[in-house]
């Protein structure tokens, strides 16, 4: 799949959603929470905007059978709630978001191909596949100058050569007066008129198509390779070796998110009156927080199971060493873990630490730290701050990641170039108050349908935090 015809798809959507959710978009590129590391993309746009459309769709479905009523005080505030909830989220800075169509659709990441048979590339192989650990130095395929076989020495042969035919078509033509053709201590070059010329050594360069034909007066010995190197004229080419990015894509499939709140009716009543807060309205917030809370729970979880390799940092300094100074190593150990990303990925940087929260407290007293959080009651995991510009998010609770864990990840600038992918589906739905079997208690229910997976672990690494003493 070509990704500059997705990316000319997407950026056309989202400029539609600018305009059908105006003041939505808006706040949300005002008040995203990640926009303090980063700016709000078109993609970002897109994300959204098909989530705030798959819900007008789930209205008018309901609207056209008659069950618009069971949906409570969801289609009211269910666009506000959308768009605080994804702007609070840390899903677009760890993960590429992909809405599917359908409960089981196809997600995309990127992957990295040749396209000829060149130098030591053979067309087709992968210049990098983070999915597979693949990743080719490649020789000679870029580069103008070439070298090609024309033989081996035996002791006996003195003429050695190789047909227009049979020399690679992507080598052709080459550029006169580039040529040396080498048989150990001999060699001989072009005079610019398709002639080889040197000391013990004659012959001929065509070169349009490439072949030629040498002569040595002493035959070469056993095993001596008899090689030409040249530079290709790169202007009369007929076209020039290729990299291409093709998308492989993954099936995901949705699972279903449900919960329900139950609150009294004296305690409605009493909220009502001193407040003027109606509690099933509050109740319907509260459920959306506590799903995105597990969604984000979930994918976390993933991360840390799917990562490639661990680095540990040892929390006890050495006898003699203050702590203070002791700390600065964290800053090595966090070197050392990008240098395990970059050997699993063959490129990037880490784009994002996932933190525990001793793994917090450590990294905000360190030098380059930008504390981004407001206390704002944001529950769950939720952006912390950064280390030298990379973005923190730190996760409260244990049961999530443990407070001396790290998951290091990698997120390129391509949508479709991320660890993992977060997958809406079903919008949020929000049932009208429902009867419980206490006539004093009124209760809601919420679910979502979305997906998380983990589509790259070589993405993914860890830091761990060792609260002893390394031993040397």
């Amino acid at each position: 799949m070509d990704e500059s015809r997705i990316q000319e798809n997407i950026e056309k959507k989202a400029e539609g959603y600018r305009k059908k959710y105006k003041t939505h978009i808006n706040a949300f590129e005002s008040n995203a929470h990640f926009r303090k590391v980063r700016p709000v993309t078109e993609f970002d746009i897109y994300a959204l905007g098909k989530r705030l459309e798959s819900f007008d769709e789930l209205v008018a479905m309901c609207e056209a059978d008659g069950t618009i009523g069971d949906m409570g005080v969801v289609p009211r505030i269910a666009h506000d709630v959308i768009t605080v909830a994804y702007g609070s989220s840390i899903m677009p800075l760890i993960c590429t978001v992909q809405p599917v169509e359908e409960e089981q659709g196809l997600v995309y990441y990127k992957d990295v191909k040749f396209l000829n048979d060149r130098g030591s590339v053979t067309a087709g192989t992968s210049f990098v596949s983070p999915l597979d650990g693949i990743s080719q130095q490649p020789t000679g395929y870029a580069a103008a100058t070439q070298t090609v076989s024309l033989g081996t020495g035996n002791g006996s042969t003195k003429t050695f050569t190789i047909s227009g035919g049979s020399f690679p078509t992507s080598l052709k033509p080459i550029r006169p007066r580039t040529v040396s053709v080498v048989a150990g201590a001999i060699s001989g070059v072009d005079d610019g008129a398709n002639n080889i010329i040197g000391v013990g050594i004659s012959g001929t360069v065509d070169y349009a198509t490439g072949a030629t034909s040498v002569t040595f007066e002493t035959a070469p010995a056993g095993a001596v390779a008899i090689t030409i190197t040249f530079d290709q004229e790169v202007e009369a080419a007929t076209d020039i070796t290729q990299i291409n990015y093709e998308f492989v894509s993954k099936t995901i499939r949705a699972k279903v998110y449900a919960l329900k709140g139950t609150i009294g009716l004296l305690k409605s009543y009493a909220l009502r009156k001193r407040f003027g807060t109606v509690a099933e309205d509050e109740i319907a917030i509260d459920l959306t927080n506590a799903l995105n809370e597990e969604l984000s729970g979930d994918l976390i979880r993933k991360l840390e199971a799917n990562a490639v390799g661990s680095t540990t940092w040892y929390k006890v300094p050495q006898t003699g060493v203050s702590y203070f100074e002791h700390k600065q190593s964290f800053k090595d150990a966090l070197a050392t873990t990008e240098g395990v990303l970059v050997s699993n990925a063959k490129r990037g940087t880490i784009s994002y630490l996932v933190s525990g929260i001793k793994g917090c407290a450590v990294m905000q007293t360190l030098p380059g730290f930008v504390k981004l959080y407001d206390g704002n009651s944001i529950s769950g995991a939720h952006l912390y701050g950064t280390l030298d510009g990379t973005p923190i998010i730190r996760v409260p609770l244990a049961s999530t990641l443990a407070s001396t864990s790290i998951i290091a990840g990698f997120k390129g600038l391509s949508a479709f170039e991320a660890a993992a992918c977060y997958s809406p589906y079903m919008p949020l739905t929000v049932t009208s108050v429902l009867p419980t079997g206490n006539p004093l208690l009124n209760q809601r229910a919420a679910a979502v349908m979305a997906a998380t997976e983990v589509l790259v672990p070589n993405f993914l690494t860890m830091l761990a935090i060792s609260e002893t003493q390394e031993t040397i």
